[in-house]
């Protein structure tokens, strides 16, 4: 098996050749980074396609996606290609007979450091490489431009790769440290952003098409089918995590408390309506109490609230009891331990 080698040179294999590592043109690859919720790698991996939704000329369900390790931030990396381009190159590698595992971004075979830019110089095409995870490549002339950019301001160390270290260097590459780029290809890098895996592609006409055909529509079925049962399931339940995660980091910047329905979340709901014209009426004294009572318990998290019009209740997450707690006025009020919660309860006493 060879170790790494580059798309455009695996014409040059005989038929039946295995590659661990194939470098497929990152003209077509696009880096982004996004942030993602404190929650298991497979929720957050499944809202990757909808928090990159609006930086895509396609849609979602048009793009293969490539996610790093979620970093201590809460951000990850993520590749982009068209699934288009990945059945080109599936295709290609079929029609040569090589077997394969694994299709990676050619910028990560650049070796790359912190504080250092790298860069491969091909005649008219140069690639790029300026993070872990960050990389891209073009014309001369388009990434000469980008670097020029990525240097401003930078004190980072730039490395250019080419075919001849005697040739004269375009700006800004003039001063820039230079090494060959002998054997820059079979460098199998140091990613795990990977395109595509599979086990091994096998050569054209080694199985029968009527196997092929009775495999696919078997395939098609069970796919439909779970497609039809999860996908906007799992969508929904993406999405909805996501939004009560960022609802919650939100709440803890602004006010610095957990978000789990304190009192002042109470008396923003109660306070207006308690101000604008009910006074006494209906339940809303009741409940006025009621955020007393969560107050004296310390701000304990409220798990049920019901009321109407003379009584109203409300049940704890407390793991001891009340303090002594005011009743207004013509109310009569008890407490009782549920579970592992505290009900208290309050009434309008009969005149």
């Amino acid at each position: 098996m060879i170790s790494a080698l580059h798309l455009e040179n695996c014409r040059d294999l005989p038929p039946g050749q295995s590659v661990d590592t194939v470098w497929v043109p990152s003209e077509t690859v696009i880096c982004h980074r996004v942030q993602v919720p404190d929650v298991g790698p497979k929720k957050w991996r499944e809202m990757i396609p909808w928090l990159l939704e609006d930086r895509l000329l396609e849609t979602p369900d048009q793009m293969t996606f490539a996610t790093g390790d979620r970093a201590d931030d809460g951000s990850v990396s993520v590749a982009c290609v068209r699934r288009q381009v990945i059945e080109q190159w599936r295709s290609e590698l079929l029609g040569e007979g090589i077997e394969w595992r694994r299709l990676v971004p050619d910028f990560f075979a650049l070796p790359w450091q912190p504080g250092q830019i790298a860069c491969a110089l091909q005649g008219e095409r140069a690639v790029l490489r300026w993070g872990l995870d960050e990389g891209a490549a073009g014309t001369l002339n388009f990434m000469t431009q980008l670097l020029s950019r990525l240097m401003v301001g930078s004190d980072k160390q730039l490395l250019v790769y080419c075919d001849d270290e005697s040739l004269p260097l375009p700006e800004p590459f003039s001063d820039a440290g230079v090494e060959k780029i002998r054997d820059l290809w079979t460098r199998v890098g140091d990613t795990n952003l990977a395109l595509a895996q599979a086990t091994g592609v096998q050569r054209p006409g080694r199985v029968p098409l009527s196997m092929k055909v009775a495999t696919a529509l078997a395939l098609f079925v069970g796919g439909l089918w779970l497609a039809g049962q999860s996908l906007e399931t799992s969508r929904m339940n993406a999405q909805a995590d996501y939004l009560e995660t960022q609802l919650g980091e939100g709440y803890r910047q602004y006010t610095g408390n957990v978000y789990d329905l304190p009192a002042a979340d109470f008396r923003a709901v109660a306070g207006p309506r308690l101000t604008s014209g009910h006074g006494l009426d209906g339940p809303w004294s009741l409940i006025d109490h009621l955020a007393d009572v969560v107050d004296a318990c310390g701000k304990c998290p409220v798990t049920s609230l019901v009321a109407s019009v003379d009584q109203a209740e409300i049940t704890l997450a407390a793991g001891g009891g009340l303090s002594a707690v005011a009743l207004p006025a013509g109310m009569e009020a008890e407490q009782e331990r549920r579970g592992g919660g505290l009900h208290y309860r309050v009434w309008r006493a009969e005149e």
